[in-house]
C-alpha cells in the first residue's frame, strides 16, 4: 500500500495555501509508485477511502498561530470507539474516524504537519516567511515518509513524473 500525503488549504488565501503548494512540489519530486499525493481545499469524508488504503498518511496544513514559517508536526490517532459525527469542518482525526468506521482500516501511522502563516488575506502567493520555509517543509515530509511503517524500504528520492491528484474536496 502506498503512503498518502494530503496537502490542504485555500491557495487563494495566501499562507492558507501552503498545504496545496507543498503537495504540488512533493508530487513532482516523489515516486508515484510509493506515494499518492492529494491536494484539496478542505478535508471531506471521501478522503476516508484513500486513507484506508494507505500504509501511512501525512496531512499538511497552515495554522494561524505561532511564528510565521514555523513548522511543527505531531502523530495523531483515532480512538477505537470514535464515530464521525459532522461533515462541516473535518479534522485529520475525523477523517481517520471515517476510514475506521467505513472501511475498518486506518494507516499504521498518521502525522499532521503544520506551518504557521503570516497572512491569510486574498492572494495566490505565500508570504516570504512561509515561502522560505517550504524547502524545510518538503524535506521534513520526505524524511517522515522514509520512516513510514510498512512502506517500501527504498528511500524517497526524485522521480521523473508527478503523482499529483487534485481531489474534488
Amino acid at each position: 500500500m502506498p503512503a498518502l500525503v494530503i496537502g490542504y488549504g485555500n491557495p487563494l488565501r495566501a499562507d492558507d495555501g501552503v498545504g496545496w503548494v507543498a503537495a504540488q512540489q512533493l508530487a513532482e519530486e516523489l515516486p508515484d509508485v510509493r506515494v499518492q499525493v492529494l491536494a484539496c481545499h478542505q478535508l471531506t469524508p471521501d478522503l476516508a477511502e484513500p486513507l484506508s488504503r494507505a500504509s501511512c498518511a501525512i496531512f499538511i496544513d497552515a495554522r494561524a498561530r505561532g511564528t510565521p514559517g514555523q513548522i511543527d508536526w505531531q502523530v495523531i490517532t483515532t480512538p477505537a470507539d470514535s464515530t464521525p459525527t459532522s461533515t462541516h469542518h473535518l479534522t485529520p482525526a475525523a477523517v481517520l474516524a471515517y476510514a475506521r468506521h467505513l472501511y475498518q482500516r486506518t494507516p499504521t501511522s498518521t502525522i499532521v504537519v503544520t506551518v504557521s502563516g503570516a497572512t491569510f488575506d486574498y492572494s495566490d502567493s505565500l508570504s516570504p516567511a512561509v515561502a522560505a520555509a517550504l524547502p524545510q517543509l518538503t524535506g521534513l515530509v520526505k524524511d517522515l515518509l522514509n520512516r513510514c511503517p510498512a512502506a517500501d524500504a527504498r528511500p524517497v528520492h526524485a522521480a521523473p513524473r508527478p503523482s499529483m491528484l487534485h481531489y474534488n474536496c
